[in-house]
């Protein structure tokens, strides 16, 4: 693909709204792309548990270079 801008999609390893695994194969195929799975998360990450939420901002900062 033409997309070059750094993205990081981050993955419930027990979603059932989306295939996860689809997901990630997608992330594969654009080289500025990094898939993360997180372990005992669902799809509404914003509603997960304390850890889960500062996982997701830290990629956030990893992802801008903060």
């Amino acid at each position: 693909t033409n997309f070059d801008v750094p993205s990081r999609v981050l993955l419930g390893d027990t979603d059932y709204i989306i295939d996860s695994d689809y997901a990630a194969n997608l992330c594969g195929e654009i080289s500025t792309c990094e898939a993360e799975y997180l372990d005992n998360t669902r799809h509404c990450m914003w509603v997960e548990r304390d850890e889960v939420l500062f996982r997701v901002f830290d990629s956030v900062d990893e992802l801008l270079g903060q």
